[in-house]
């Protein structure tokens, strides 16, 4: 089986490589993916080693070579290295225990009640018999029998309020009346208490007509014949 991924930790490998050299790192990290690709059944003859780690000049075989004495031994033509293979034991253990797992149906699911218990918060469970309103926290509207609806038993009696309101206003109106005009004691009298239309005003005659008048008047009294034609009259302020 080709392994797909290792786990890599920084801290501790730079523990244990801070001696090397920037070839050495090279060709210790090549070495590692190697061996973990190959999960840990990899042979231990050099020139097939020389080949991963693309080895070709003297300088770069001998870091191969120290790299392979410090950290590698040699078992049964194979190589091994310790903290290698504690790595490729876990990863063994859970690819064993996801496809457990996925045999029986994947993730459990979490059981609801032990949830509630460890996390002391209570579910909220809807009561029988409310249900809410189209609005997020929109108040449920109960129905009370005393209360009068708004229909046109309402309309009618805001109607009838209004008349009365107008009578009323009407009653005074008659009312302030009667009392300037008075219980019929006046100057016409009558005794129906109700006043009697005021005659109209003389309208003013014209100084020029009533002069010719009594002109006219006067030559009658006299005896003088009158003429047919009146001179007109002019009179002096």
């Amino acid at each position: 089986m080709i392994g797909g991924y290792y786990r890599f930790y920084p801290g501790d490998y730079f523990r244990d490589t801070s001696g090397l050299k920037m070839l050495e790192h090279g060709a210790y990290n090549l070495l590692l993916h190697n061996y973990y690709a190959a999960c840990g059944k990899l042979e231990s003859e050099k020139p097939r080693l020389y080949e991963m780690c693309h080895a070709r000049t003297p300088e770069d075989i001998a870091a191969v070579d120290y790299v392979l004495n410090k950290f590698f031994r040699v078992i049964d033509g194979t190589l091994t290295n310790n903290r290698a293979d504690e790595e490729l034991a876990d990863r063994d253990r859970f690819f064993k225990e996801q496809s457990r797992k996925g045999k029986l149906g994947g993730r459990p699911k979490k059981n609801p009640r032990v949830s509630k218990l460890s996390t002391g918060t209570k579910k909220r469970t809807k009561k029988p018999g409310k249900s809410r309103g189209l609005i997020h926290n929109q108040p449920e509207l109960k129905h009370n029998p005393s209360q009068t609806p708004k229909n046109t038993t309402q309309k009618k009696a805001h109607h009838d309020l209004d008349l009365d309101l107008d009578l009323k206003e009407k009653k005074k109106e008659l009312d302030l009346n009667r009392l300037s005009v008075g219980d019929g004691d006046g100057a016409n009298g009558g005794g129906d208490g109700l006043m009697a239309t005021p005659p109209p005003a003389p309208t003013p005659r014209d100084p020029v007509l009533e002069a010719q008048e009594r002109l006219i008047e006067e030559r009658r009294a006299r005896g003088i014949p009158e003429s047919g034609r009146t001179e007109p009259l002019h009179l002096t302020k």
